[in-house]
C-alpha cells in the first residue's frame, strides 16, 4: 500500500513539474509582455505619494513612502520601488549598474522617445528577483516562475503611471 501511495505522488509530482512553464520559455515571454507593457498607454494614477502620484491596481496597499522609497503589498507578495530624483526618464544608469552582474538570467533595455526602461531577472534559491526600471525609478520584488511574466506587466503599468509633482532633473 505504501509503494502505491509513494508511486501515485511521485507520478502527479512529475505531472505538476511537466504542466510549469521551463525557464526558457519564461525569458522568452518576458521579453515578450515586456515589449507590450513598455508601449502601451499610462494608466492613471490613482494614488497620492510623497514624490509622485501612482497607479496601484487593486488589492496592492502602500505600507511606506517618502521621497525616494516606496514599500506596498499585495497579499504576501512584497514590492520595494525606489526613486532617485538626480536621474530623469531617460537615464540608463541603473540598467548599466546591472550589466555588470554575473548571475543574470535577463536583462534588456526598452527605449520610447521620452524613457529609458529595462527589465532585469536573476534566479535565487528558490525564486527569482525581478526588477524593472524607468530612468532613475525601479520596483523589485521576488516572484515565482510562474509568476513572472503576470508580475512583470504590473510592474511596468505602475511605474509608466508615475507623475512627479516636479520637473527632476537631466543627466
Amino acid at each position: 500500500m505504501k509503494r502505491m501511495l509513494c508511486f501515485v505522488l511521485f507520478v502527479l509530482m512529475l505531472l505538476l513539474v511537466a504542466c510549469g512553464p521551463s525557464e526558457k520559455e519564461v525569458i522568452e515571454q518576458l521579453d515578450v509582455q515586456a515589449r507590450i507593457g513598455f508601449n502601451q498607454s499610462p494608466t492613471e494614477p490613482n494614488q497620492e505619494l510623497l514624490p509622485f502620484a501612482i497607479y496601484l491596481p487593486e488589492g496592492y496597499k502602500v505600507e511606506s513612502d517618502d521621497e525616494t522609497n516606496v514599500v506596498f503589498r499585495q497579499t504576501d507578495q512584497l514590492y520595494l520601488l525606489f526613486h532617485n530624483p538626480f536621474e530623469n526618464q531617460q537615464s540608463a544608469t541603473y540598467f548599466e549598474a546591472l550589466e555588470d552582474l554575473e548571475d543574470t538570467l535577463f536583462l534588456q533595455a526598452y527605449e520610447g522617445d521620452d524613457y529609458f526602461g529595462y527589465v532585469y531577472l536573476r534566479s535565487l534559491e528558490s525564486d527569482y528577483e525581478l526588477q524593472v526600471g524607468i530612468g532613475g525609478t525601479r520596483i523589485t520584488t521576488q516572484t515565482g516562475l510562474d509568476q513572472i511574466e503576470v508580475e512583470v506587466t504590473q510592474l511596468i503599468t505602475i511605474l509608466t503611471s508615475i507623475l512627479f509633482e516636479d520637473t527632476e532633473t537631466t543627466d
